[in-house]
């Protein structure tokens, strides 16, 4: 689709310059006003796909630069050079003047087309439709049909944009990441709803089953701007899937960062620890028991668990947890050695259960400082194993 938009504009632009060489000054001028409705479209769809105003602009000039060859090339028969260079400056400057025209025109749409792409314009019925169904209100299949252009056998998936506080951005930078996002997944054209300023809610829908490893290739295609963070929910089929994917990625949200320091936190990644922390009095429970002496209170112990936590995060490396946690490799070996000895089951150091105790007990104690260094907790970046 994008590479025949970009055919489609290009065509009109060699039309446009050839008419406009052939005729006189006036043919081949052209505003964003008298393009054509086919042209228009297209310029639409790369606007919506994010293929860069300068990618299409140079295709542009690039057919410019095919005509006047066409045409420099069909004047050589001339005899008289003088006459041959002034008609051939002539030519050039009709040309010129053209692409210069159709240039500004096919960017006038672009701009207007992509603020459309990146804002997800929805009316006020739109709106008030998707707050209805975020409420749980009984909305028919035909009012989402007709208002927000989704078949309710769509499969829906929610993701919450934000930024951090200290690194703001747009809402057009938010809105341009979640139209890549969507492109990324292969969705429907996204539903954006800005809920206040840094928070942008987008919704992508497919209408055949997608995958479970979209989370992976949204993080190997994409690199979001600093600060930018995505919490998603699950997909989830039917109507009733934008608000139960939505109700989701506040979940995603509530426990963002447990599992290293991605960009993009997603309801799978962190199902499980929402479960058990539903009850904070059985998740402390659970992590006393499945820990043994390594879950009890005191500072040494959540020095231990945090390590050893970074650690397993970490894939067992050595170098990202000491550079996670800001302490020498050597520590590191010294701390896990001295974490498994207190947990008492060496064996099952990487097991599901103790994993999830040990990233139960991150989270209950995640406002207290970190009993080393006086630090919050450590913030883990994945990068190659070494």
């Amino acid at each position: 689709m994008t590479l025949r938009a970009l055919t489609t504009v290009c065509r009109y632009s060699l039309l446009a310059v050839r008419q406009a060489v052939g005729r006189s000054p006036q043919v081949g001028r052209q505003s964003s006003a008298t393009l054509p409705e086919e042209v228009r479209e297209a310029i639409s769809v790369l606007a919506g796909r994010l293929v860069p105003l300068g990618t299409v602009l140079r295709s542009v000039w690039l057919a410019h630069t095919h005509v006047m060859g066409e045409v420099l090339t069909g004047r050589e028969e001339l005899v008289d050079a003088d006459r041959q260079i002034r008609r051939n400056r002539e030519l050039a400057d009709l040309a010129a003047a053209s692409a210069e025209s159709n240039s500004k025109a096919i960017a006038d749409v672009y701009r207007l087309e992509e603020g459309r792409h990146v804002r997800g314009v929805l009316s006020d019925a739109a709106r008030q439709l998707v707050h209805d169904i975020l409420a749980g209100a009984c909305v028919l299949p035909h009012q989402a049909e007709r208002v927000l252009g989704i078949d309710p056998a769509d499969r829906h998936l929610a993701v919450l944009l934000s930024s951090d506080p200290a690194s703001p951005l747009s809402s057009n930078d938010l809105a341009r990441f979640a139209v890549a996002l969507s492109n990324v997944l292969r969705g429907g054209p996204p539903m954006l709803l800005s809920e206040r300023a840094g928070r942008l809610w987008m919704w992508t829908r497919w209408d055949c089953p997608i995958g479970p490893s979209f989370p992976d290739t949204a993080r190997a295609l994409l690199s979001p701007p600093p600060g930018l963070r995505a919490c998603a929910g699950r997909v989830v089929v039917g109507l009733d899937g934008i608000r139960r994917s939505h109700e989701a990625a506040l979940v995603s949200e509530q426990f963002f960062g447990e599992h290293g320091d991605s960009w993009l936190c997603t309801y799978t990644d962190v199902a499980m620890l929402a479960l058990v922390m539903r009850d904070p009095g059985a998740a402390r429970a659970f992590v006393e028991h499945t820990l043994g002496g390594l879950g009890e209170p005191g500072r040494r112990s959540a020095e231990l668990r945090e390590t050893l936590r970074v650690y397993l995060t970490c894939r067992r490396s050595r170098a990202q947890a000491a550079q996670a946690l800001h302490i020498a490799r050597g520590t590191v070996a010294y701390r896990v050695k001295q974490a498994v000895e207190l947990l008492g089951r060496a064996a099952e150091m990487d097991s599901l259960t103790v994993r999830l105790a040990l990233d139960v007990a991150h989270h209950l104690f995640r406002d207290e400082h970190d009993p080393a260094t006086g630090q919050a907790p450590a913030r883990i970046e994945l990068t190659g194993n070494t």
